[in-house]
C-alpha cells in the first residue's frame, strides 16, 4: 500500500490528526498522531477489509467500551463517521479509523504478577460477555473464524508442504466438528501481549481489533495460552508458566464468564492450527535465529511431525 503526503493528510485531517509518525504495521499502514493529543491511525487497504467490515469492528469496539470494558475505543471523524474511505492516489480504496493511544507498555510475561493475570482473565472475559449479548441483534459484517485459514496456509506453504496443509484442513475440521468452532458470537482472536498495553498500577486497556470475527470464546483463550509461551523452547520451562498463567487468569475469567463446554481439548485444537498456521508464514522466510521467529521455528518441524502436543504435554495437566 502505497500513501502519498496528500493521502495521508486528508485521512488524518479527517479526524482532525496531525504530526504522523509511522509505526510498524503487518497488515496494515498504522501511524502515531501527536496532535492535538497522542492517537493512532489505521489505514486498511479494501483488499483486505471491506469498509463495511471495518464499520462493523468499530460498532464492536463501541459496544464493548459503552459497558466500560477496557478496549482503545474509536474516535468519529469530523463528519461523525467512525470509518473514513479514501481513494489513495496509487493504491485505490483504502479506510481510515483512529483511536486515543493506549496507556502504558509492553510487559514481558515474566514480570507479570498474579493481581495482574487475575485482571487480564477478567478484560477477556468482560469481552465475551459483552459480545454474547451483542450477538442476540443484528449479525455485524465480520468474518467467521474459518473462513481465510485455508487459503491464507496454501499461498503461504505454496505447494511446497502439503502434508501441513493437510494436517491444517485436518484441524479446521476437527474444529467445525467441536463446540470450539462455533460462530455465534464476536472474539478478539488474537488477545495476546503484543495487542494490548498495561500501566505500572496495572491497568490493561485491549486494542487491535482488526482480526476480529465470528468464533468461540475458547479461541481467544487459546490464543492467550499459546502467545505466553510461543517463544520458548524449554518445554519444562513453557509448562511452568502455562500452570503461572492460568491459575490467576481464569479464576477472574470464570467470575464474569463460564468456561465453555470442552474448553480444554477445544483449545488444544485453537493452538494446534495456529502453531500450524505460523509454521506455514515462517517456513520458507529468513528467520531471525536470535530472534522470537528463530526460537518459535527451533524443531518445530520435528515436533510437528512427531504429533507432539504444542504446550508438551496435555493442557488438561496443566490446568
Amino acid at each position: 500500500m502505497q500513501l502519498t503526503g496528500e493521502d495521508l493528510d486528508a485521512m488524518a485531517g479527517a479526524f482532525g490528526l496531525s504530526d504522523l509518525t509511522s509505526l510498524d504495521g503487518y497488515e496494515n499502514a498504522v501511524y502515531r498522531a501527536e496532535r492535538p493529543s497522542r492517537h493512532v491511525l489505521r489505514i486498511t487497504h479494501s483488499t483486505r477489509r471491506t469498509p463495511s467490515q471495518i464499520e462493523a469492528e468499530m460498532t464492536f469496539l463501541h459496544a464493548l467500551d459503552d459497558a466500560g470494558v477496557s478496549v482503545a475505543a474509536p474516535i468519529e471523524a469530523s463528519d461523525g463517521r467512525l470509518a473514513v474511505t479514501h481513494e489513495a492516489r496509487n493504491s485505490g480504496m483504502v479506510t481510515a479509523v483512529a483511536m486515543p493511544f493506549a496507556p502504558g507498555g509492553h510487559r514481558s510475561p515474566s514480570a507479570w504478577t498474579d493481581d495482574d493475570l487475575q485482571r487480564y482473565g477478567r478484560l477477556i472475559a468482560e469481552v465475551h460477555s459483552v459480545a454474547r449479548d451483542l450477538a442476540t441483534g443484528p449479525r455485524l459484517d465480520r468474518p467467521n473464524w474459518d473462513e481465510v485459514i485455508h487459503p491464507v496456509v496454501e499461498v503461504d506453504l505454496g505447494g511446497r508442504h502439503p502434508d501441513v496443509l493437510e494436517r491444517t484442513i485436518a484441524v479446521v475440521d476437527a474444529l467445525r466438528g467441536h463446540p470450539a468452532g462455533q460462530t455465534t458470537q464476536l472474539v478478539h482472536q488474537d488477545p495476546h501481549l503484543g495487542n494490548l498495553f498495561i500501566t505500572e498500577d496495572g491497568a490493561i486497556t485491549l486494542f487491535d481489533f482488526d482480526d476480529s470475527g465470528y468464533g468461540s470464546p475458547t479461541f481467544d483463550l487459546a490464543m492467550v495460552i499459546f502467545y505466553w509461551i510461543a517463544g520458548r523452547n524449554d518445554l519444562d520451562d513453557a509448562q511452568a508458566e502455562v500452570r503461572r498463567l492460568l491459575g490467576p487468569f481464569l479464576s477472574a475469567y470464570q467470575e464474569v464468564y463460564p468456561l465453555e463446554q470442552d474448553w480444554v481439548e477445544g483449545a488444544e485444537l485453537h493452538m494446534t492450527l495456529r502453531e500450524l498456521e505460523l509454521y506455514a508464514a515462517l517456513v520458507d522466510t529468513d528467520i531471525n535465529e536470535a530472534g522470537w521467529d528463530g526460537a518459535y521455528m527451533r524443531n518445530r518441524r520435528q515436533r510437528i511431525d512427531d504429533g507432539t502436543p504444542f504446550l508438551g504435554s496435555r493442557l488438561a495437566e496443566l490446568t
